[in-house]
């Protein structure tokens, strides 16, 4: 019995259209895609500690709040 991936391979080894390959490599890049680490200075560590402070605080402000105050102006 042939399996799903020997499936998936003989469907893609057909697809003559470059930009359909394209995406296919681009969604397999971001579901398996390497995490990146990011290395941060000590300022940048005290401000993104200040900023998680602020959120547990409440100081925050809700994607639907933000676009009220556009639309009200």
């Amino acid at each position: 019995m042939i399996t799903v991936k020997e499936k998936i391979i003989q469907e893609i080894q057909h697809i003559q259209d470059e930009n359909l390959l394209a995406e296919i490599h681009l969604l397999l890049q971001n579901v398996y895609g390497t995490k990146q680490v990011l290395i941060t200075n000590d300022q940048q560590k005290a401000n993104i500690a200040e900023a998680r402070k602020e959120y547990l605080n409440g100081n925050f402000h809700t994607n639907e709040s933000l676009f009220k105050d556009l639309i009200d102006e």
